[in-house]
């Protein structure tokens, strides 16, 4: 079990394919952020509309 942390966490850390999976990691925290900031604008102008 200690190996395959050990492994794994050299894979994330020095890795090209660590860099890219940290990198998909971020996106999918983000992408939550901005669609909920992009409906927050949307209602926002379509209620200074009426």
């Amino acid at each position: 079990m200690a190996l395959v942390f050990i492994a794994a966490w050299y894979m994330l850390h020095h890795t090209r394919l660590g860099r890219y999976i940290y990198a998909l990691m971020r996106w999918a925290e983000t992408k939550p952020r901005l669609a909920s900031l992009v409906s927050m604008l949307i209602a926002s102008k379509s209620s200074s509309i009426h």
